[in-house]
């Protein structure tokens, strides 16, 4: 089971993981066993799973290209999501399964991570205040700076890019990115999660 809390009560909104790795025949032969058939070049194949998270149902996404030149390897893209996200079919495996598969490798893999929050009459708790007015405003063409982007580059392993904003009615947005190295693993996406709730909490008082 994926192992994520409800997103709601941590204030998600969207969370997706993207990934590259070389396949070998091991994967190969495992993939064509979980898929029943064999791979394709440029196919995009899914795994997918429903689970309950709290009074919300969590979907877990994922989908993969296999790339045969100059080397074989994939792409993969897991998306988790919860309203209006579409429900994959029960005939296909769950994306944990692939996970073992990229776990074959035995060998540690990046994971780009983006993850968005959203807090509702969040603005106030911010520990960088939007919007932020801007009174040059005859060749400015603008009356208020309502986001910023921020990227921190070192320490190496922690680096990470988020993106504050605010709206009208106060909610405050916290867009996260960073590249996660490790071995694949089931549940492994709890622990992007966790990444991700720990920049956006550095930037709440």
């Amino acid at each position: 089971m994926v192992a994520l809390a409800d997103f709601k009560k941590v204030n998600v909104t969207s969370f997706s993981v993207k990934v590259g790795c070389k396949v070998n025949d091991v994967m190969r032969t495992e993939l064509e066993r979980l898929q029943g058939k064999p791979l394709e070049e440029g196919r995009t194949l899914a795994f997918g799973a429903v689970y309950k998270r709290g009074e919300n149902e969590l979907v877990d996404i994922a989908l993969y290209d296999y790339v045969k030149e100059p080397e074989p390897h994939l792409h993969v893209t897991f998306s988790y999501g919860l309203e209006n996200f579409p429900r994959p079919p029960r005939s296909v495996p769950k994306p944990n399964k692939l996970l073992q598969v990229l776990d074959i490798a035995q060998e540690p893999i990046d994971f780009f991570c983006e993850v968005s929050f959203s807090y509702q009459k969040g603005a106030e708790k911010s520990t960088i205040q939007l919007p932020i007015p801007v009174f040059r405003t005859d060749k400015a063409g603008f009356h208020e700076i309502t986001g910023i982007e921020l990227s921190c580059k070192e320490p190496k392993g922690s680096e990470y890019d988020i993106r504050i904003s605010v709206d009208k009615e106060s909610t405050l947005e916290h867009e996260v990115a960073f590249n996660f190295e490790s071995r694949a693993r089931p549940r492994i996406e709890g622990d992007f999660l966790k990444r991700a709730m720990s920049i956006s909490q550095q930037f709440m008082k």
